[in-house]
């Protein structure tokens, strides 16, 4: 490859496959404005550009941008004696382009992340206008240098390397011992926004080289002795130390007989390459020569997609570091990867094949390391019930899904249209929003990477229920009539209301029939609502509410006799709005508390009441009747008891007259004197004559001979006892 005056600092393979070299060679080869750096193009070396892109002093850092472009750091100030670069340039392909006004003293590194933006790391204390502490970052959004914090400390380190991985957090070794104002022995990473240092750091000599690997891990070499744990040195980490994100490591290589010098990561297995001068391993196995090549295990740092379907098919990959040099040892559930798979150092990639449902262990196996990492079969989603089953055409209604794996479900189609508002509650339910339909039975099919699941149907667009007919059309105001109501569209009708009161115990007979009880309410031309799934269809002056009729009016006795009473009233004033049907009529022991129900008539406004006890008080109470019993109008009345036995009583005789004289009996409890009467006794015969209530005398003509005569006193409870006897002779 030709020779050069002086040995270059450090070479860089570009994207495009150019090797690059840097340093402070005046030509490559002897090749034209080949000064500080040179391009191999697999042939031979050439410089870059002509004269006027020569540059005036020494190239140490060298960096590929996202889009390949180069940039360059180091001691140059100027290209082609004019061209103003100071100490960091970008390379277009033909010319040198300065970053701004550049730094203000040597930069020793460089690194470009995603975004295109550089960093670099020096000996310099100012970057454009911005003051720094030995590293800055020119914005490539707005052409301007800025701080990378406060930067690294005490003072600017004697030596110090940077790179990114690929979530363009910045690593930085060196010879520092602060970064951004945190202790950072020797190493520490900055992610956009702070610093943090990597564990304990570097101990007891300086790094000189990093380089990170497709699992963002990364490898330090120099003269340091240890990485540490906190205040503990960690094992094999002499002069060459991984960094896992976490903590050190060391590697399964330690060298003997010198410091590593510089570090790469290549070839088919993902490789680590280590050149310096040590000469041996430790322990003193093989010679080494200056140079070594130790091979690390496999590291997963991701798979993707990380959950399949049962069936097989799907394409996956495995992202991480020295995959390849796996190969021969990787399984998938223990059995070898299918002939599709393919490998390389950063990436495998495979089709699953079917398999249950549950987990399965991807191994990356070789000697000095395994990786495992898991990719899980899940089973499609299922359904077991979907509440409510139906809903209106217009669609809008919340419908809730239960089932299994519907964590992942990504859509609902109901009769064909997709459901809107899907909100995943848990695995086992979900809820949408229904769409507009015309009416009918519907599949529910809930859509998941894993396997759709339908319910053939399952949910039925209906349209709102019509009422047409109420029978009857009119109850009590305390609820409780059996209503029928017939229409359409009454399957799954769930609520009647009347006005806005709800009525109870809604049986659905048929799609066109339903029944409920009333509720209690007030009013006329009440409509009647059904609400079903399809919404509700308002009828209007459908119901009318009958109130208790008022009080019977004129309520009085007419007619008392022995063991009876008989009364009459006029019709109630109002009827409540029905026809009255008829009449309870109660009666009790006046001062007992139980009625007992004489009669229920159908439109008689008068009543006798028998087999009542003489001489007693009674309260009788009548109601009218519609649909409901009304208010009662009520009585206190008194059956007659016979009269007591007439006094004072005197008789006469002349010729065959008898006179007698008494006075009135008495009357009891309400009985009424309806009549006097005087009787005669001799032996078998008899005689007899009756006067009036209020007479006090009287007459009786009798036969000769010997008389016992008394008077008798009458009420409506018959007669009472007969007074003292009197005797009397007639000659």
């Amino acid at each position: 490859m030709g020779t050069f005056d002086v040995t270059p600092e450090l070479v860089r393979f570009s994207p495009s496959g150019y090797l690059y070299a840097g340093g402070a060679f005046s030509s490559a080869n002897s090749a034209p404005y080949s000064k500080s750096i040179a391009m191999w193009d697999g042939a031979v070396w050439n410089g870059l550009g002509d004269s006027s892109q020569e540059l005036n002093g020494q190239v140490y850092a060298m960096a590929f941008g996202p889009d390949g472009s180069l940039y360059i750091g180091g001691t140059f100030s100027l290209a082609g004696g004019s061209t103003g670069l100071n100490y960091v340039a970008k390379w277009t392909g033909t010319a040198w382009q300065p970053l701004g006004t550049g730094v203000n003293a040597r930069v020793r590194s460089i690194a470009v992340d995603s975004e295109s933006n550089v960093y670099v790391a020096g000996d310099f204390t100012q970057a454009g206008a911005t003051t720094v502490a030995s590293i800055a970052m020119w914005d490539a959004g707005t052409s301007t240098w800025g701080a990378v914090g406060s930067g690294l400390g005490p003072s600017a380190p004697a030596n110090v390397d940077l790179a990114i991985d690929s979530h363009d957090h910045l690593y930085v070794v060196g010879a520092f011992s602060t970064a951004g104002g945190v202790s950072a022995n020797q190493a520490a990473m900055w992610d956009g926004t702070s610093w943090s240092a990597l564990d304990g750091g570097l101990s007891n000599g300086i790094p000189f080289d990093l380089t990170i690997d497709t699992a963002d891990q990364v490898y330090v070499v120099g003269s340091f002795l240890s990485a540490m744990d906190g205040d503990s040195e960690v094992a094999n980490t002499s002069y060459f130390a991984r960094w896992n994100g976490d903590n050190w490591q060391g590697m399964s290589t330690v060298f003997n007989g010198g410091n590593a010098n510089a570090v790469a990561i290549g070839g088919r297995y993902g490789a680590v390459f280590v050149g310096g001068s040590m000469t041996s391993t430790n322990p003193a196995t093989s010679a080494l020569n200056y140079v070594a090549s130790v091979q690390p295990g496999p590291t997963i740092t991701s798979v993707t997609p990380s959950r399949v379907t049962v069936d097989g098919g799907t394409p996956f990959a495995v992202n991480g570091a020295a995959l390849k040099g796996a190969y021969i040892g990787i399984t998938v559930d223990g059995a070898v990867p299918p002939r599709d798979a393919s490998v390389s150092q950063a990436l495998f990639t495979a089709e699953t094949d079917p398999h249950a449902a549950g987990d399965v262990t991807l191994s990356f196996l070789t000697p000095v390391g395994t990786a495992t990492a898991t990719i899980t079969y899940v089973a499609p989603a299922t359904i077991t019930s979907i509440s409510p089953e139906a809903g209106p055409v217009g669609g809008g209604n919340t419908v809730t899904i239960s089932g299994t794996g519907l964590t992942d479900v990504t859509s609902v189609d109901i009769g064909g249209t997709v459901a809107t508002s899907l909100t995943v509650v848990s695995d086992s339910q979900l809820t949408v929003a229904a769409p507009a339909h015309v009416a009918d039975l519907s599949d529910v099919v809930v859509h998941s990477p894993f396997g759709d699941a339908t319910s053939t149907g399952a949910y039925r667009f209906a349209v709102a229920p019509v009422v047409t007919t109420v029978s009857p059309s009119s109850g009590s105001s305390l609820g409780g009539t059996a209503v029928t109501i017939d229409g359409a569209n009454f399957t799954g009708a769930t609520t009647v209301e009347f006005g806005s009161t709800l009525g109870t115990v809604v049986t659905v007979v048929s799609d066109t029939q339903l029944t409920v009880l009333s509720p209690a309410g007030s009013g006329s031309d009440v409509g009647i609502t059904v609400t079903g799934p399809g919404g509700s269809t308002p009828s209007s002056a459908a119901w009318d509410y009958i109130s208790a009729p008022t009080a019977p009016r004129s309520l009085r006795q007419t007619a008392k006799a022995k063991g009876s009473m008989s009364f009459a009233w006029l019709e109630p004033a109002s009827d409540g709005g029905g026809a009255i049907s008829g009449y309870t009529v109660q009666y009790r022991k006046h001062g007992t508390s139980t009625w007992t129900t004489w009669a229920t008539l159908t439109s008689a406004r008068s009543v006798k009441l028998r087999n009542l006890s003489d001489g007693v008080r009674y309260d009788v109470r009548v109601a009218a009747q519609n649909v409901q019993v009304g208010t009662y109008a009520s009585i206190t009345s008194t059956t007659p008891a016979r009269p007591a036995a007439p006094t004072r009583v005197s008789a006469t005789v002349r010729g065959a007259i008898v006179t007698m004289k008494w006075s009135k009996a008495v009357v009891r409890h309400g009985g009424t004197r309806t009549a006097n009467r005087i009787v005669c006794v001799k032996g078998s015969a008899t005689t007899q004559r009756r006067f009036s209530a209020t007479a006090t005398a009287g007459r009786v003509t009798v036969t000769k001979g010997t008389w016992s005569c008394r008077v008798y006193a009458y009420t409506e409870a018959g007669r009472g006892p007969g007074s003292t006897a009197k005797k009397v002779r007639v000659s």
